[in-house]
């Protein structure tokens, strides 16, 4: 597995252990609210209803009492009234009991205790009879009588709050356990991932260590070997000093090349004098033809007043359809009397006038646009005659581009002598030359990609680094032409010793072998 693949791993296995975690808690989190909510709804709701019948249940009681007692009527009927009252609050209270449970020992108790309720309130009912009747001694009988069913009563009642208070209580234990299993599965999770982090993060940066330990070895073998190919580079660009005698006949066809470039240049100096001059006709066949354009311009005018003299017409034909049909009904109306008809020919006769001046003028428009599509006609043969000028000028930078067509094959005649000498040249030096291009070429980006790969190494703080310096790459000797026959000195037996190919081979075999990642080339 790559170090890039490695990376994302851990990095997404940390980031799923988070994702999960977060899940849990969430899940949790919403399990928790779902039962806090169930505990008021459901248990604090209907406990809090509870309370509120009982002592209802009570004040029902007290009330009673001071009915019995009463010695004033208004009094007793004061104490009646709210003795309904508290009825009426504790039957909604039952009800919210009822509506706010799903146990069926509560629903039991509650129409036990509503049972009860409606006994006592038939024996109590008795009791007030006998008070307002000043009956005290039967209203005390009866509320004795009735003592038996107030017991059974509060017992109902109290068995229907302690079932609450239970229910309630097994509501905060559930939501209490629920709690504490969120908050141990959480934190398991957020420590193993912190544990399975740091792990991951000590392995990978262990992986990393030893392969930058690894590239900074091989760094430095490159950086000498390098330094061994810059030198043999040197020694071989010696032999590009036979080069100079070749260049002495590329000088000398170069020199006809430039006669022949001299000519072209004055061929095409008169070709830009007769483009010149094309340009100005062009121009004037330009002008002709905005001319053209401005006569085709009134004739679209003179048509668009026609278009509105034509709408006229057609309104006055209107019209006078109109006045006819005016007339007619006139006159079947009028009988012998026929004024009205006289005044609607009237009329008639005045559009027909209108009609007739519109069509006058419909024709004084037609012929203009005729003298105009006629002048139109005179500036196109303008048009013509200065596109004749045009085509002339360009048959006569026709004729100076076949005098540059010649010159330019008197150029390939030349530049023929020039590959020849460049040929000879290739002759000498085409060995030299590839040896040094190829050795040159490789040394110097051995060299540089040594000391980049040192510099980037060295930005790791690595505990076993050691730096070798690289040395920066020789200048190319720069040969005068008056040295071109001197002797290239002789390689010493050093250069002839080292063996490139193979070291940079074993070095390769090296890095494959201790590369810990499976692909170096990843990382």
């Amino acid at each position: 597995m790559s170090a890039r693949a490695k990376l994302l791993l851990a990095f997404l296995t940390v980031s799923t252990i988070l994702g999960g975690a977060s899940g849990v808690a969430i899940l949790k989190m919403r399990s928790v609210n779902a039962m806090l909510n169930k505990l008021y709804e459901r248990d604090l709701v209907g406990l809090s209803a509870c309370k509120e019948a009982n002592v209802s249940l009570i004040r029902i009681g007290r009330a009673l009492g001071n009915v019995v007692l009463a010695t004033d009527e208004a009094e007793m009927q004061g104490h009646r009234s709210r003795i309904g009252d508290y009825a009426k609050t504790l039957g909604e209270n039952l009800a919210i009991v009822r509506d706010t449970t799903k146990d069926d020992e509560v629903k039991r108790l509650a129409d036990e205790v509503e049972a009860g309720f409606a006994e006592f309130q038939s024996q109590a009912n008795d009791a007030i009879q006998h008070s307002l009747a000043s009956q005290q001694s039967e209203a005390l009988e009866a509320l004795q009588e009735g003592r038996a069913t107030a017991d059974a009563l509060d017992n109902s009642m109290s068995a229907l709050c302690s079932r609450k208070e239970a229910l309630a209580k097994d509501s905060y234990v559930e939501s209490d356990c629920a709690y504490a299993s969120a908050l141990w599965l959480v934190s398991t999770c957020v420590l193993g991932g912190v544990a399975l982090s740091l792990a991951m993060g000590w392995l990978i940066s262990r992986w990393l260590t030893k392969a930058l330990l690894e590239v900074e070895r091989i760094a430095q073998s490159l950086a000498g070997a390098a330094q061994q190919l810059s030198a043999a580079s040197e020694e071989l660009s010696s032999g590009a000093q036979e080069q100079a005698s070749s260049l002495e006949e590329t000088a000398a066809s170069l020199e006809e090349i430039t006669s022949t470039v001299q000519q072209n240049a004055d061929n095409a100096q008169q070709a830009n004098q007769l483009t010149a001059g094309a340009r100005e006709v062009a121009e004037k066949g330009g002008a002709v033809t905005q001319q053209a354009v401005a006569g085709m311009s009134e004739i679209n005018a003179a048509s668009t007043k026609i278009a509105d003299i034509i709408t006229t017409i057609d309104e006055i034909a209107f019209q006078t359809n109109l006045l006819a049909l005016n007339a007619a009904v006139e006159a079947a109306r009028a009988g012998e009397q026929g004024r009205g008809f006289a005044v609607v020919a009237g009329e008639v006769r005045n559009l027909a006038q209108r009609s007739a001046g519109a069509a006058k003028e419909i024709k004084a428009l037609i012929q203009d646009s005729v003298a105009k599509v006629g002048a139109g006609a005179d500036l196109v043969n303008q048009s013509g005659s200065t596109l004749e000028e045009i085509v002339t000028s360009v048959k006569r930078v026709t004729d100076i581009v076949a005098e540059i067509a010649a010159a330019s094959r008197e150029q390939a005649s030349g530049i023929e002598q020039v590959n020849r000498a460049v040929t000879q040249m290739d002759q000498v030096t085409q060995v030299n030359a590839s040896q040094t291009e190829e050795l040159s070429g490789t040394a110097e980006s051995l060299a540089g990609q040594a000391r980049h790969l040192q510099e980037v190494v060295a930005q790791f703080n690595l505990t076993k680094t050691s730096s070798v310096p690289v040395a920066a790459p020789r200048k190319k000797q720069t040969v005068a032409a008056g040295s071109a026959r001197r002797q290239a000195p002789v390689r010493p037996a050093a250069s002839d010793d080292f063996d490139l190919e193979g070291q940079v081979e074993r070095e390769l075999q090296t890095v494959g072998a201790n590369d810990p990642f499976g692909s170096f080339e990843e990382f």
